[in-house]
């Protein structure tokens, strides 16, 4: 694909322009959806223009998105609850859990993001696939462990993955750094989280792994939030403050979430998204997809080396019609 995406908006932002993805072939346009009173978060990588001004918790945003086939979600954190209500038609199925450990999310971390990756209300791709991971003690460990298990299980399926590792760790874990290079090298998409101590994500695994898309997270506001990682192994931010996600209590509940979790969770369900749309690529071109689309110089403030790069998906602008030959009208 050869698209050509974007215009200036004015007041110094701007979307990248020239977006390769070399082996798609597509002759077709998708239908505009739009969801009324979404989270703020939804809006934010929808739209062109800053919400500093309103409040997280307002009512009337918006998001903008298109219709699309499945793809598979892997979050590895605390579980899921496959029976909150933002996962409607059994969308949510377990996989890998660490030994001594139950199908069942105590700790909500993983609730939220996989509400916040594909939640029917909450969620960016709202009709993916959603596999619940449950990692256990020791943390790195057992993470390893399920990383090969996905890897096992996703070369069987022919439904394109994306696995999200919503946490980083500082731990020097060569182990779950290869294991992840692994997944990259086998083709499986990986969005991490950068982590949350206000500190350069290089020291963290395995947020410092090329080649995935390691996240920040942002205000309402378009600030690095105060507790994000920042630096040069950061790919890209997303909202990480105050978003709206399922909640592990119950079936109905809903809590506001703050953490880089949430962040790689936006960016795992667009990754999830423009596969869905756009047919299967590697992991390194999906990186560059997603920089390449996202909005240049929306955030304020000290980044601290980091990227000025706010995740969107591209759709409050002229829609693109992909034609056979590559180009776009």
């Amino acid at each position: 694909m050869a698209a050509k995406l974007g215009h200036n908006t004015g007041g110094g932002v701007s979307i990248n322009v020239d977006v390769h993805w070399n082996e798609v072939d597509l002759t077709n346009s998708w239908p505009l959806n739009t969801q009324e009173d979404s989270p703020w978060g939804l809006d934010r990588i929808s739209d062109f223009n800053t919400l500093k001004y309103r409040n997280f918790d307002d009512k009337g945003f918006r998001y903008l998105y298109e219709d699309w086939v499945p793809v598979n979600i892997y979050v590895v954190d605390s579980g899921v609850r496959a029976t909150h209500k933002e996962f409607e038609k059994h969308r949510v199925r377990w996989g890998y859990v660490a030994p001594g450990e139950k199908a069942e999310d105590l700790n909500g971390q993983g609730t939220a993001v996989a509400s916040v990756a594909a939640g029917v209300h909450c969620g960016v791709a709202k009709h993916a696939k959603i596999v619940a991971c449950k990692i256990g003690s020791p943390k790195l460990k057992t993470t390893v462990e399920c990383l090969k298990w996905i890897q096992d299980e996703a070369a069987g399926l022919k439904t394109a993955s994306v696995v999200v590792i919503p946490w980083a760790e500082r731990d020097e874990s060569h182990e779950l750094d290869l294991a992840v290079r692994k997944l990259l090298e086998a083709g499986i998409h990986c969005v991490v989280a950068a982590g949350d101590a206000n500190s350069d994500a290089c020291y963290f695994t395995p947020a410092r792994v090329k080649d995935c898309i390691t996240v920040g997270g942002c205000t309402i506001r378009d600030e690095r939030s105060a507790t994000s990682n920042f630096g040069g192994d950061l790919d890209i931010f997303a909202p990480g403050e105050d978003v709206l996600a399922a909640s592990n209590a119950s079936d109905s509940d809903f809590v506001y979430v703050t953490g880089t979790s949430v962040a790689s969770a936006h960016v795992a369900g667009l990754v999830a998204y423009f596969m869905s749309l756009l047919g299967p690529t590697t992991p390194e071109k999906m990186k560059r997809f997603i920089q390449k689309l996202a909005i240049i110089n929306a955030l304020y403030g000290d980044l601290c080396g980091s990227p000025n790069l706010l995740a969107n998906n591209c759709h409050r602008m002229t829609h693109p019609v992909i034609k056979k030959d590559g180009s776009s009208k």
